[in-house]
């Protein structure tokens, strides 16, 4: 990112450094923006799907989420290599409304979970599944999405088993 300018952008793009600067402040804004909109496009697709919740399959949304990431997975490639998972967070965070909207209306949700709950019932399993993104890209994304989820699921089991979490 440092090695590119706004003027080799804006020319490479063919748009003017004004069309730039009212859409953007800086470079990094790009990145963000693209992150923000690769969760908004997975997360609608999923929530477009047909489901049946007496079929909803065990980490169904993992898989889901990495068959997507596998085949778009660009702009967080560009993220983790500069070291800017935050933003990777923030826009998967910005963007899990929706699907806790969705969840609550399918009944998916306890009801009985509070919003303090709430919220941290999903800072850990978007904490989780950044964690995984990072680690697989930096591996090289040697795993399948099948894979991945098989890791998750193996690592889910272990940890229900271990008496201490860390």
């Amino acid at each position: 990112m440092e090695n590119i300018s706004i003027s080799q952008l804006t020319n490479e793009a063919q748009v003017g450094r004004s069309t730039f600067y009212r859409n953007f402040d800086e470079l990094i804004d790009i990145l963000t923006w693209k992150s923000d909109d690769s969760f908004s496009d997975v997360l609608k697709r999923y929530i477009d799907l047909p489901h049946n919740p007496e079929k909803m399959e065990y980490l169904g949304f993992v898989r889901f989420i990495f068959n997507y990431w596998y085949n778009n997975s660009e702009v967080f490639e560009i993220l983790i290599s500069i070291n800017r998972v935050d933003i990777i967070y923030k826009s998967f965070n910005r963007a899990s409304p929706m699907v806790v909207e969705y969840m609550q209306e399918k009944g998916y949700y306890n009801d009985e979970i509070s919003p303090v709950e709430r919220s941290y019932f999903l800072s850990m399993r978007i904490s989780i599944l950044i964690g995984t993104l990072s680690a697989w890209i930096s591996g090289g994304k040697k795993e399948d999405p099948d894979e991945i989820v098989a890791i998750l699921g193996k690592e889910i089991l272990d940890y229900k088993k271990m008496k201490v979490l860390f």
